[in-house]
């Protein structure tokens, strides 16, 4: 069916549905289509860079090391998914916004996620396709991410960002919590294949709340050259781009050697899942109280303690060897996580709110992140395939996260 009937369609049943109340429909097909999403992709996600370590071991390229050998694998991946967002994100802003919409982007979005994980499938016997699925899944980031965070900016202008967050952040951790349980069992019972297949019709699902709901607007032009001098390169936002570098930097390492670590010492699937799930289903409660707090004091208190305590615990993570530190170390660091990455986000949209160009302000947050992203990880695997200090890599990663308070100094 052409896009334009679609949209005709959607918007016929949209208004038959929630013709009385049009934002709650929207605010709700938003939280929706993002929590269906999550848990399709929660099942999976901590276990990816797993899934890399695992098959790398029969490609033996970067170092003899199987441990850093399987990490330089996951960055690559988690690099080149940073530079496709980049590249795809300099190509595609002006289609998205003024042809495609959030809707019509965001269908594309799962569709190319999709792709992405059948790449992952075919991985397991060329493990250089990984690399081409992180290209297409800086497609996915851009058609995906960039339109949905401006819409959030734009669609919730009532009160403050931090109950709205909490909220999103509350459906998608309790929704998901039990998802990386799901994915272990999946995992151990029937392998990653059949956990893949079963994420991809999940996503389908996840496009159709948005489809038959969300509408968009025309934007104004969006120029990356005028983005980069008016924002990356202007000083009145070295604070907030600071924060963003540091946000980041711990972010690239986390994300790649945390689960690893975490299957190295704990070595199940099940109890890796079993713990994720456990944690992300008591922090969900913790993003409604972060929410409200941030609401009521601000973000300069709630988020400096969250910054200190996500700081501190990558300090163990270079010495822990036990199975019930590495637990102690993933609970603690969960129920934090909200009272650190809440106020990023919340100040992120206040900035983008109190701009007289929010889009841009929204472009040129994804454009800095993934800057930094695709320049730490390739940092890191060239220092990684020269010397073997990967478990240092964590102070690397506290060190960027102490950045992540200057965003709380940004006067703009």
């Amino acid at each position: 069916m052409p896009f334009g009937n679609l949209t005709k369609m959607n918007g016929n049943i949209h208004h038959i549905l929630f013709k009385d109340d049009e934002l709650l429909a929207e605010h709700a097909a938003l939280y929706l289509t993002q929590a269906i999403r999550s848990f399709a992709i929660a099942s999976v996600g901590i276990f990816l860079p797993i899934y890399i370590y695992i098959i790398s071991e029969r490609f033996v390229v970067f170092n003899a090391n199987l441990v850093i050998n399987g990490l330089i694998w996951g960055l690559l991946y988690f690099m080149l998914r940073s530079l496709g967002t980049l590249i795809f994100s300099s190509l595609l802003i002006k289609t998205i916004f003024s042809r495609l919409h959030l809707n019509r982007s965001i269908l594309l979005s799962l569709v190319v996620e999709i792709v992405e994980i059948v790449l992952w499938l075919l991985s397991a016997q060329n493990l250089y396709l990984m690399l081409v699925a992180g290209l297409v899944a800086g497609l996915k980031v851009t058609l995906y991410w960039i339109p949905y965070h401006v819409y959030f900016v734009r669609k919730f202008k009532g009160g403050t960002y931090g109950k709205n967050i909490g909220i999103r952040f509350f459906l998608e951790k309790f929704l998901t919590g039990v998802a990386p349980l799901f994915g272990g069992l999946i995992i151990a019972s029937l392998g990653f294949n059949f956990l893949f297949m079963m994420s991809i019709l999940i996503l389908l699902l996840s496009a159709l709340p948005i489809l038959l709901t969300i509408h968009e607007w025309k934007h104004q032009e969006h120029s990356i050259p005028n983005i980069l001098r008016d924002f990356v390169f202007n000083k009145r936002y070295k604070f907030m781009t600071l924060g963003f570098i540091g946000e980041n930097t711990e972010l690239s390492i986390y994300t790649v050697a945390w689960p690893i670590l975490l299957y190295i010492g704990i070595a199940s699937f099940v109890k890796i899942g079993a713990l994720t799930s456990i944690t992300t289903i008591i922090s969900a409660f913790m993003a409604v109280a972060a929410g409200k707090a941030i609401d009521k004091y601000g973000t300069k208190l709630i988020h400096g303690v969250g910054v200190f305590i996500n700081t501190i615990l990558h300090i163990p993570r270079v010495f822990v060897r036990t199975a019930f530190s590495l637990y102690a170390i993933d609970i603690v660091d969960r129920l934090n996580s909200q009272f650190y990455t809440i106020p990023n986000i919340v100040l992120s949209y206040e900035k983008a709110k109190r701009n007289d160009r929010p889009t841009d302000f929204i472009i040129y947050r994804e454009l800095t992140i993934h800057t930094v992203i695709t320049v730490v990880c390739a940092a890191l695997a060239i220092t990684l395939s020269l010397v073997d200090v990967w478990r240092w890599i964590f102070l690397v990663a506290a060190l960027g996260s102490s950045l992540v308070y200057f965003m709380d100094l940004d006067r703009n």
